[in-house]
């Protein structure tokens, strides 16, 4: 097929698709690699299912992408989502390289780029081990003909792309979840200044961030600082991020009284910097692909425990250690104070996510060589 944009001085424009543009693992992924790349070869625009503005929007349209939006339908309503997405391909048949975050929900963006001849169509992995109810098991019936329509495979991680492509596993990119190393390495006096305006300088900072979503287990989270709080008394609790549950996670902490020892920030710019302040970092997470915050953890050399439903493939350094979901939060907050004090100088972190391939810089550059060499095939 002949490449439809044939400007050869214009960028290339990927079309990036994504369920919303607020803080969250996989935005945070994008935007890392669209701060990196030469956005005079390649352009990222973002087909959105969000109608509000978003935290990225602005800065998206500051860096030169376009952001469409397209309502989203309930998983029955599959033959309405189609036509959505034919319609969008009829109005924008520009787009070449379709690359969808959708995971189980990517078939029906497929489909209606395979009809509208779009050339390269991605579907990228960046879930594992999710619980399947009826309406997940609808989805993941989905990538039995997802597999027909797509082109390539990306996974952030061998245990995402065995669940999501299973028997195509073998047939998948692995593209790391990249981060910005300059901006997490540890700095003692970025810790300092950070601590003071949280007012928790004298304090055993925990802190976590995420979305506020059932996977995350935030209400085990919550049990665990609970016991910290009663064996350690100085401990405090720092949460960032949002999300769905935001408002519950906040009543069970009024509900327990640890209001003055919780803080919950929402979502925050400045997550590099909030994490030098912390002195430890509780992952008790029921599912994940590889989340973008337990690498940045693992850079800024802070001691991570994560839940062991977490695939191992996330531990690239020393700072990050495992534990049991099936301890209770007692036996967690035992096993985290018991920990601690043996972990490396927090300054070596970087070093370690470096030597493990985690640098978005590097990510980036593999990133936009793909595309460029699909942009080759294409025009053959």
């Amino acid at each position: 097929m002949k490449w439809k944009n044939d400007f050869m001085s214009d960028p290339l424009r990927i079309l990036q698709v994504v369920t919303t543009l607020d803080s969250g693992g996989i935005e945070n992924l994008l935007m890392n690699l669209y701060r990196q790349i030469d956005r005079d070869i390649i352009q990222f625009d973002f087909l959105v299912h969000m109608n509000k503005h978003c935290f990225f929007d602005d800065e998206i349209e500051s860096l030169g992408g376009i952001i469409h939006r397209v309502p989203k339908n309930p998983y029955w309503k599959v033959c309405q989502q189609m036509k959505a997405y034919d319609q969008f391909f009829r109005e924008h048949p520009e787009y070449n390289i379709v690359h969808s975050h959708l995971n189980l929900t990517s078939f029906p963006i497929i489909y209606s780029a395979w009809k509208a001849h779009c050339p390269v169509r991605i579907v990228h992995a960046h879930s594992a081990n999710v619980k399947l109810t009826c309406a997940r098991f609808f989805k993941r019936c989905a990538f039995m003909f997802i597999n027909t329509f797509l082109t390539h495979r990306f996974a952030c991680s061998q245990e995402a792309a065995k669940w999501t492509f299973r028997s195509f596993a073998d047939n998948v990119t692995i593209l790391n979840n990249g981060v910005q190393l300059e901006k997490l390495r540890f700095r003692s006096d970025v810790r300092e200044k950070i601590r003071l305006q949280l007012n928790c300088s004298d304090k055993f900072v925990v802190g976590h961030v995420g979305n506020f979503t059932s996977c995350k287990n935030y209400f085990f989270l919550i049990d665990c600082f609970r016991e910290l709080k009663l064996k350690r008394p100085d401990s405090f609790l720092l949460l960032v991020g949002n999300g769905t549950l935001y408002s519950e996670v906040e009543k069970k902490v009024n509900e327990y009284k640890l209001n003055d020892s919780v803080l919950m920030t929402g979502i925050r710019k400045d997550v590099p910097d909030l994490l030098q302040a912390m002195d430890i970092f509780v992952f008790p997470s029921l599912s994940e692909g590889l989340p973008v915050s337990l690498v940045e953890a693992q850079a800024a050399g802070l001691p991570s425990f994560i839940s062991d439903a977490i695939t191992k493939e996330v531990i690239i350094s020393p700072f990050a250690l495992p534990v049991s979901l099936k301890k209770n939060a007692s036996e967690w907050a035992t096993f985290i104070l018991s920990k601690t004090p043996l972990f490396p100088s927090r300054k070596e972190g970087e070093l370690f996510v470096l030597e493990a391939g985690y640098n978005i810089k590097d990510i980036a550059n593999q990133l936009v060589q793909f595309y460029q060499n699909e942009w080759k095939k294409a025009t053959e």
